[in-house]
């Protein structure tokens, strides 16, 4: 019989080292501290270089500390470009606002963004 063949899986690490650590405190806090609140961070690196890994210490981070941060994880690898990959990235950003008394009425706007994405709509103008 033939030895099994291992094969290493494409999961983040729990806790991972090579100093991500330091990188993921870094990036918390610029995501914490930044002023005004709007930017974008992007992470690029070749497949198994630890990208989801790094997000995921960041994710950690932000919710050791009290703040207007709120950690919303969505896997885009999952869909495919379109109207469900935008309706699925709304319908998990609402469930995650939902979770914020102050933040109920914009969960229940981006519910009905999301259902206008499905449809083929125009989902994010106010009508």
């Amino acid at each position: 019989m033939a030895e099994p063949i291992r094969i290493a899986g494409d999961q983040p690490a729990e806790h991972p080292r090579l100093g991500f650590e330091h990188y993921a405190r870094a990036i918390a806090g610029a995501v914490q501290g930044g002023q005004p609140a709007q930017f974008t961070i992007g992470l690029y690196g070749p497949w198994g270089s630890g990208k989801s890994s790094l997000l995921q210490a960041v994710g950690r981070e932000l919710r050791l500390k009290p703040s207007d941060c709120i950690v919303v994880e969505f896997d885009a690898w999952r869909y495919q470009p379109g109207g469900e990959m935008v309706s699925s990235l709304l319908t998990v950003i609402a469930q995650e606002v939902a979770g914020h008394t102050k933040l109920r009425n914009l969960a229940q706007k981006l519910q009905s963004y999301a259902i206008a994405a499905l449809r083929g709509g125009d989902c994010c103008t106010d009508r």
